[in-house]
């Protein structure tokens, strides 16, 4: 098979040119830029830190609250060099075992399809629909599963095995070793993660958030103030120190762990004992595959036994697909110091694991060729690899929204409203209950264990 391999930073690629442009003037436009340039605060209501989809949903809809509000988020990359939600395939799905999921993607999917109807958020929401198969092993499980989504109201139906009607739905799919599938028929998709990224940011901007560069040196020992370094907000490069007048906010995804052994008296053992989250990359490889069969049915998200997934990129007659997973099964599944230089991509990887499953299950994919790549990272949870939200210390005012092990980017918008609520409401939810995802819970060795994971 002839390969290209070229990593890059993705923004989307189903992006045309006028739309990109349109885009970066809008995000570069005299206010931003004005923003951007304020001189930094001495305190601060809430101090969010991270500036990705999470950190700028808790920002936007604090605002959206209380519009008073003084909120600053710190965020090292302000240009998502390597944040992990622009870099994520940017998906959201129905199909989980914990209520507490479905719950969030129901919102989620709403929010998502409101900023696609507008032209200057469209996010470019796809409701392609996942598709889950399952061999005997894991078919009693997946049935499990589709009655509770079912239960809550999610459009979740069974296409059955080999002998069901699954490959009569899709006939480019070698079902002989099925037993069971699950297709969401709506709810479902993907969109694109830069949009809705820096959508979000827009939003808590033009609401009055300030958003600051810099890389947070310190924290108070009662989450009272944070000292940050190398600010482009600070004309002589000096390290600031704000106050936080009501509560701190860590949301720095797979640098959390690192981020929270900042605070005074917190060691990096103790940091990850409260928060055991690190960096893992995973890849993503652009491959086109020629074979017109593929046009229609189209190609949904499909989840393989494996471990394997592939969805299509663009429009159906592109033929460019996104395909990844199995890097626990390909024994490279490991926590990542978090730099910059440690995201290059591993090509051996599709090589030897991923065209093998893909090409087994959709044989046309015999003959493909990767056209490019990247990689990013996952905010990994490496308990039970479900999102930690809320307070961490019962008489401290640091919130945590993170360790989402690759949910993040589609769990943002109703983290994002939940997190606000908390630091709103004396440390209650207001719409979705979300307890279940309490940070508290690892300390309390109570787990939440999804059994849909991607």
């Amino acid at each position: 098979m002839e390969q290209k391999l070229v990593q890059h930073r993705r923004i989307s690629i189903n992006l045309h040119a006028k739309q990109l442009l349109e885009m970066i003037k809008r995000f570069f436009s005299t206010s931003a830029i004005r923003r951007a340039a304020v001189p930094p605060p001495e305190s601060a209501d809430v101090v969010v830190v991270g500036a990705g989809a999470i950190g700028c949903s808790i920002a936007n809809f604090l605002l959206e609250m209380q519009p008073k509000l003084n909120v600053v988020v710190v965020e090292k990359d302000l240009n998502y060099k390597i944040a992990s939600s622009v870099l994520s395939v940017g998906s959201i799905r129905q199909q989980f075992s914990e209520p507490v999921n479905i719950a969030i993607s129901q919102f989620g999917v709403e929010f998502i399809r409101e900023l696609a109807h507008d032209p200057e958020t469209d996010v470019q929401f796809d409701e392609g629909g996942y598709l889950f198969l399952a061999q005997n092993k894991g078919k009693k499980q997946l049935e499990e599963n589709v009655r509770l989504q079912q239960s809550l109201g999610s459009h979740v139906v069974h296409y059955g095995g080999h002998n069901g009607e699954l490959s009569t739905k899709f006939p480019w799919l070698q079902t002989e070793d099925i037993e069971q599938s699950a297709f969401g028929l709506k709810d479902e998709g993907w969109f694109d993660p830069y949009t809705l990224t820096t959508a979000l940011r827009r939003k808590a901007q033009d609401k009055g958030a300030i958003f600051m560069q810099g890389c947070v040196e310190e924290i108070g020992k009662k989450a009272e103030h944070v000292i940050i370094s190398n600010t482009t907000n600070n004309n002589n490069n000096a390290s600031i120190k704000i106050k936080c007048n009501n509560a701190l906010v860590n949301a720095a995804g797979c640098w959390s762990s690192q981020l929270l052994s900042k605070m005074v008296g917190i060691d990096s053992d103790k940091a990850n004992d409260l928060l055991p989250v690190h960096p893992r990359k995973r890849f993503v490889f652009v491959v086109h595959c020629p074979d017109k069969s593929l046009i229609s049915p189209p190609v949904p998200l499909l989840v393989c036994p494996s471990g394997a997934y592939i969805r299509r990129e663009g429009l159906p007659d592109r033929n460019l697909f996104l395909v990844g997973g199995m890097e626990n099964a390909a024994g490279i599944d490991c926590n990542s110091n978090g730099t910059a230089d440690e995201l290059f991509v591993e090509h051996d990887h599709f090589e030897n694991h991923l065209w093998p499953s893909i090409a087994y299950r959709i044989p046309a994919f015999e003959n493909c060729k990767v056209k490019s790549s990247w990689c990013g990272y996952y905010d990994y949870n490496t308990v039970d690899q479900n999102g930690l939200l809320g307070k961490i210390f019962d008489d401290i005012p640091l919130y945590v929204a993170t360790g989402f092990s690759g949910h993040g980017i589609q769990q943002s918008p109703a983290v994002g409203r939940g997190i606000a609520e908390l630091i709103l409401n004396n440390n209650q939810y207001q719409t979705l209950d979300l307890n279940d995802l309490n940070a508290s819970r690892l300390q309390e060795g109570r787990y939440v264990i999804e059994k849909n994971i991607v």
